[in-house]
């Protein structure tokens, strides 16, 4: 009874729209116009079906049929008699309507359908304006906005959250802006793959996943909820599952990039493969446990310019970051001598629990694991973004969780190529949780300090009223960006901006690699010499 519901929402919506228009086109009748033609059935099916599409948005709708109108226009009355033989107007309009949607960024398939009718029944140009066309899309759009719309958003908030839309229609939306959507295969199977990137892939009409690969049939995490096996993945997402990357190459499935979330001494074998296979590959934090593998990847990353590589840190994209990579790199603050930096979080649950293995369990050539490798990847890969700071040296001292093993808290003091100093103080003890119901906000302070001006950013990451992004210089000069964003790991969306980047990257588009490939390798040497620092009890240089 629900799909029946789902399916019958955007009829109703129809039947309410082509209702009014009924009732409008009897008055445009006593004017000599009217407002049905044609394509108004193709528009009705965007609006209704996929409100969210980029085709379907008011500036996009009424801005297209004007140009496709224009375009036809031209058509009829300037359309080259030696072109005619070859293509006749009407299929010229067309053409033309094609070239203006793309060039003003209004890409509305029903637009160019409207122009063939235009050329066709060659209207004035005085019809741009007064055609059907428009006149028809703008009574759907009305009925839209105005009645369509708030009706869903009112059965949300009473808890009738609407379904989304079917994935045909999904990929549907995502075609109309004139690419097809990204195939992504998700590598890793585990909590993080099914609590976010998953369902974060599923939800983007911009987005398909073309594949699940994990060696486990049924992967086991010992972070609750259960996790579903790989067959009943295979079903919810519609795609097929593989063992292993070198199967799912094997099989030649097509797909565009990877997001890797398998265990950390996986990450440079599947990044390698990915890259080699010519794949853009967005991997989860940190980019490799191991200094040799990080540096061998960044090399990969480099030999293949042309595809997109970015580690994972979702702080890395936000647009506080960004601002503040933009003030400092530009020399806003004059030349960065110190950086202090706080980052204490609520996951004692996670940290000191021996069975999360992955979190608390070293491998491979790890001294150690725990907050330094499960969490101090973040603010590290802020600060180095954000500065452009190369680290040298590092002197760390650590506790560990009683039962686990794992350290809870980092001190370290880094010191870098040109001389600035970055302090660091983490720890996972913060009483609480960062996830579920009741969770903890973690709490983040950096502070960049120049030799003009300082900037800083503070605050907890669960509430965005709490801080904000500041620039305060000694000539008296003041920027902020309001609102704190840190990590982002909100759930039900379409993912963090570093997902979309990636997305967008799959797509043939321009996207930011926040956290690229060299600075990915840097967070890794940075956080291997805080664990052999530790170890040694003394100063050690980063490799």
């Amino acid at each position: 009874m629900s799909k029946l519901g789902d399916a019958l929402k955007p009829g109703l919506g129809a039947l309410l729209a082509f209702a009014v228009v009924q009732q409008v086109g009897v008055v445009l009748a006593d004017h000599g116009l009217k407002c049905v033609c044609p394509p108004t059935g193709a528009l009705a099916v965007l609006l209704f079906l996929m409100p969210g599409a980029p085709a379907s948005q008011p500036t996009c709708v009424v801005l297209a049929h004007v140009l496709a109108a224009a375009a036809a226009s031209l058509c009829v009355d300037y359309y080259p008699a030696a072109l005619a033989e070859l293509v006749p107007p009407t299929s010229g309009a067309v053409v033309l309507a094609i070239v203006a949607m793309k060039a003003f960024g209004a890409v509305h398939p029903p637009a160019a359908a409207y122009a063939f009718l235009f050329a066709m029944q060659k209207m004035p140009p005085v019809m741009i304006v007064k055609g059907p066309g428009l006149l028809g899309a703008l009574v759907l759009l009305a009925v839209q906005q105005g009645a369509y719309l708030p009706a869903l958003k009112a059965l949300e908030a009473k808890g009738k959250t609407a379904t989304p839309q079917p994935r045909a229609a999904a990929i549907m939306a995502a075609l109309v802006d004139g690419k097809p959507p990204a195939r992504i295969a998700v590598l890793g199977a585990g909590w993080w793959a099914q609590g976010w990137h998953l369902p974060d892939l599923h939800t983007n009409p911009e987005t398909t996943i073309a594949a699940i690969v994990d060696p486990n049939p049924q992967p086991r995490s010992a972070i609750p909820p259960a996790l579903e096996p790989l067959a009943a993945l295979a079903a919810k997402y519609d795609c097929p599952t593989f063992a292993s990357l070198d199967a799912l190459l094997a099989a030649g499935v097509a797909f565009d990039g990877v997001v890797c979330c398998a265990p950390h001494a996986s990450h440079y074998a599947l990044g390698a493969a990915a890259l080699a296979a010519g794949k853009h590959v967005l991997m989860e934090k940190p980019m490799t446990t191991d200094v040799g593998e990080a540096a061998r990847l960044a090399d990969a990353a480099k030999r293949h310019p042309r595809l997109y590589f970015a580690v994972n840190n979702t702080a890395s994209w936000r647009p506080q970051a960004l601002a503040a990579a933009a003030w400092v790199r530009g020399g806003r603050v004059g030349t960065v001598e110190h950086v202090s930096c706080s980052f204490h979080s609520p996951l004692l649950w996670l940290f000191d629990d021996p069975a999360n293995v992955g979190w608390t369990t070293p491998s491979g050539a790890m001294l150690g694991n725990g907050f330094a490798w499960g969490q101090m990847s973040h603010p590290i890969a802020w600060i180095l973004q954000a500065t452009g700071l190369e680290p040298s040296f590092a002197t760390c001292a650590m506790t560990f969780a009683e039962r686990s093993g794992a350290d809870l808290t980092n001190a370290a003091t880094i010191e870098t190529k040109s001389g600035a100093t970055v302090s660091l103080s983490g720890a996972g003890s913060v009483p609480g949780t960062a996830h579920g119901a009741g969770s903890v906000g973690k709490f983040v302070s950096i502070r960049i300090f120049g030799s003009e001006g300082m900037v800083s950013y503070e605050g907890d990451d669960s509430k965005p009223e709490s801080g904000k992004l500041e620039l305060s210089r000694r000539d008296g000069g003041h920027d902020v960006v309001d609102g704190f964003l840190f990590e982002n790991f909100v759930q039900g969306g379409r993912g963090p901006e570093s997902l979309l980047a990636f997305v967008a990257a799959c797509r043939g588009e321009a996207a930011v690699a926040a956290i690229d490939a060299p600075l990915g390798a840097a967070v890794v040497r940075t956080i291997d010499a805080m664990y052999r620092s530790a170890k040694a009890g003394a100063r050690v240089s980063i490799a």
